[in-house]
């Protein structure tokens, strides 16, 4: 390695680690604020070439297209949030029930049991059994009626002080969308302008390769999610479980979520049913977890594992990054900004890791 390569190679390492210094404080203090403003740019640019097209084939105005689409989109996400959230209440008083049922099968019987258990034993054994069991039954009840407690707080908190700046936020991001989707053009020659001519080509490369990135995988894990909703829909259905759509799409959701998986519903469902004694149940769901597993580690290399070209030991390492670093929006960030610097690489903007 000439001394020019070393020089070259020290550049390059700083400005990667001031990138990855500047990441991590965008993401750690100044997502949360302009959440909104990201939101409304990166619809924006999803939205720019449908707005485009229809402006130009109606000759309307670009900026009553734009509203138009925004309101759209969000009326729809709306009314499936409402939809989805009303299956869910009704689904956790199903399984509020279900958890009842349980307690007034199982617990009866366990004192049951323990009372013919305590007699056999001597006196002053009996006594320390039967006075731990009270304690047992006194942490319980104040467990109980402090989570109850906790959850009319939280409640109470969200109602006065989350909805309010629930709403604020929702009402602002709509507006961003709006006015960011009708004046799309001058944001991105605004923003192109606060980069320094020098990584202005860099900046235009990363946003095509984000923007190509981000829709592949988004692609991807809605093709994999929805797959794993329709597998689990017929199973639930099959088996005649009540509510089997919105627990299907629930499941789903959750088995996209990093670490989380099918399994985090299924397997402890299963256990549950073979405790009640509904061994029948119980074998049809791990059937349907076994199944829904081996279907999604077969389709999920072929859909995704091609797309990002990055070893799937550095991807772990970036995720398990941006976990420790900003939780878990963090560890799709860190992958993000790994392949952003692996394409980068691959175009020549960066030298580094040949062996020269």
């Amino acid at each position: 390695m000439t001394v020019e390569n070393k020089k070259n190679f020290i550049i390059n390492i700083a400005f990667l680690l001031v990138c990855f210094g500047l990441i991590y404080l965008i993401v750690k203090f100044a997502l949360p604020w302009l959440f909104p403003f990201i939101i409304a740019l990166g619809m924006a640019a999803v939205l720019n070439r449908p707005i485009v097209w229809i402006s130009s084939k109606t000759h309307v105005g670009r900026g009553l297209v734009a509203v138009f689409f925004v309101l759209l989109i969000f009326s729809i996400l709306g009314v499936l949030l409402f939809l989805i959230g009303y299956q869910l209440v009704e689904s956790a008083i199903s399984m509020t029930n279900i958890v009842v049922d349980f307690a007034k099968r199982v617990l009866p019987l366990t004192v049951q049991t323990l009372t013919l258990y305590i007699d056999e034993l001597p006196p002053d054994t009996a006594e320390a059994l039967l006075t731990a069991a009270r304690a047992l039954t006194d942490a319980l009840q104040t467990g109980l009626v402090s989570f109850a407690t906790s959850v009319a707080n939280s409640l109470v908190s969200f109602t006065t002080v989350g909805l309010p700046g629930f709403l604020i936020g929702f009402i602002i991001t709509v507006v961003s969308c709006c006015y960011v989707s009708r004046d799309y053009i001058a944001v991105i020659t605004f923003l192109s302008r606060l980069v320094p001519r020098r990584y202005r080509q860099v900046a235009t490369q990363v946003k095509g390769y984000f923007i190509t990135t981000g829709l592949t995988l988004l692609r991807s894990y809605i093709l994999l999610m929805t797959l794993t909703f329709f597998e689990l829909f017929v199973f639930l259905s099959l088996f005649r479980i009540e509510h089997a759509l919105p627990i299907a799409a629930l499941i789903a959701v959750i088995d996209v979520l990093p670490v989380l998986g099918t399994g985090t519903v299924l397997i402890p469902w299963a256990l549950i049913s073979f405790i009640m004694g509904n061994w029948p149940l119980g074998v049809k769901i791990l059937i349907a977890y076994t199944v829904v597993t081996i279907v999604r580690n077969v389709t999920e290399p072929k859909l995704i594992g091609g797309q990002i070209g990055i070893n799937p030991i550095f991807t772990l390492v970036a995720m398990y990054v941006g976990l420790r670093l900003a939780g878990v929006l963090g560890m799709f960030i860190m992958v993000f900004v790994v392949i952003m610097i692996k394409n980068l690489h691959d175009a020549g903007q960066f030298q580094f890791l040949n062996g020269d």
